[in-house]
């Protein structure tokens, strides 16, 4: 046999015999499957606020070394290969918490931090200003209004009784109480002509008092009353002022209606947030001005639902696209609008002419609570920043924007923050107090 041939069929032998027992091992290994490796986006916010928290430490609990940190917007990206898992946010100042991720679920995560809290006394002392209970009866206060010099409460008794009206004369004594077993309410407003409705899911329907009677007149339907009613946010002996929202509250302008219906609606300028509006634009699929020739040429029906749009947004957009804040009020014989857009204090005459502009700061800090509070009696206004026990409380000085020595109100989860005739009210639910109804309270700022 030809020498060449032997070594051929002897190679092709020792293959043979060496790689059938090499293929029986491999057949009897385990199976071993891809792991799938999934991403996780998220963004950590003060669950009081809303406001991004930096630098929050994120783990991956049972796997050392494997997690991240929130950027300066609280946004954050994770890998995730292993499912279920458990991942755990630790912020100082904040609860801890840890969430379980499942498979199918998704994949963008809202993660709010609760601040951590202390048990407080019924009354506090707190830079020698007193917190004081208004109304100690056995209700728990749903909302509250002022109407001239009363003190309007809805709140709820219990199961049989449910909710009630109650007024507080100047004294803060109680002069009337209607019984609403028979509506659903759901809050108390105040109008721009001053006037109080209770609103249902249903009606609106306006309070009135005589003598010591209520009476709930004039029914409007709460559509209507939020399309026409609710946008009026000053009167003046001349003009209602109306406020409209656009690019998804990324715009605001505000408009002066003539009472006399004698001439057209006075526009002020626009104030917007110009980033967010291009990226809201640039989400539809086009880059370009946004008004002169250009614009009404390219636009499109869906640019127009956009530009009209007042405020829709909801889960991650309505973080990344806050709605602008910008409230009007009526100082002396001028308009304010406190413009934290422009970093200005904005002093316009009646008809909406510029007459002034003060610039402001202290909306720049991390701790701002988004909030002005401007009591109609003494033609002052306060704005509050966050605090680790609760609130603390500023007036802004409207000659040159500055802010008086804070206030402290020691109490976490405070709602409804009212000023008025140089007090500032609240709601407060006692967690301390076994019936846990949440009581309205005042604290004297002048």
């Amino acid at each position: 046999m030809n020498p060449f041939r032997i070594n051929i069929i002897c190679s092709v032998y020792q293959l043979i015999r060496y790689s059938i027992p090499i293929f029986f091992l491999f057949s009897f290994l385990p199976t071993v499957e891809a792991q799938e490796v999934i991403k996780y986006t998220g963004v950590v916010i003060d669950a009081n606020t809303q406001y991004f928290l930096t630098d929050v430490n994120i783990k991956i609990l049972n796997k050392e070394k494997k997690g991240t940190i929130s950027d300066n917007r609280g946004f954050f990206e994770l890998t995730i290969e292993e499912l279920p898992t458990t991942l755990s946010f630790s912020y100082i100042g904040y609860n801890t918490k840890e969430i379980i991720l499942h498979s199918g679920a998704s994949t963008e995560l809202i993660v709010e931090l609760e601040p951590i809290i202390s048990s407080i006394p019924e009354i506090t002392v707190s830079a020698q200003r007193m917190i004081d209970t208004v109304y100690k009866e056995p209700y728990s206060v749903v909302s509250y209004e002022f109407l001239e010099n009363h003190i309007l409460l809805l709140a709820y008794k219990n199961s049989f009784e449910k909710y009630s009206l109650i007024v507080l004369n100047e004294f803060e004594e109680e002069i009337a109480i209607l019984s609403l077993k028979d509506k659903r309410p759901t809050k108390l407003h105040k109008n721009c002509l001053g006037e109080v409705f209770l609103l249902t899911k249903v009606n609106a329907y306006q309070i009135v008092l005589e003598t010591d009677i209520i009476q709930l007149k004039n029914r409007i339907k709460i559509g209507a009353f939020e399309d026409l009613l609710e946008p009026c946010v000053l009167s003046n002996e001349n003009f209602l002022y109306f406020y409209k929202y656009y690019y998804q509250g990324q715009a605001l302008r505000y408009y002066a209606f003539p009472k006399d219906n004698q001439g057209d609606k006075i526009p002020f300028p626009l104030i917007q947030h110009e980033h967010n509006i291009d990226l809201l634009i640039e989400e539809t699929g086009n880059r370009f001005p946004r008004s002169g020739d250009v614009w009404d040429e390219q636009v499109t029906d869906q640019l127009l639902q956009l530009r009209n749009s007042s405020y829709q947004l909801a889960g991650m957009m309505k973080i990344f696209y806050p709605k602008l804040y910008a409230p009007l009020v009526g100082f002396d014989s001028l308009i304010c609008i406190f413009n934290h857009q422009e970093s200005e204090l904005q002093y316009f005459t009646a008809e909406g002419r510029l007459v002034k502009y003060i610039p402001i700061d202290y909306h720049k800090h991390k701790k701002w609570r988004k909030k002005v509070l401007y009591d109609h009696k003494s033609n002052k206004a306060y704005t509050s920043f966050d605090t680790r026990w609760g609130e603390e409380i500023a007036a802004i000085n409207l000659d040159d924007g500055s802010l008086s020595e804070t206030i402290p109100i020691d109490r976490a989860h405070i709602e409804q923050l009212k000023a008025w005739n140089g007090y500032l009210y609240f709601l407060f639910r006692d967690t301390s107090n076994n019936k846990r109804n949440r009581k309205l309270h005042k604290i004297r700022i002048d």
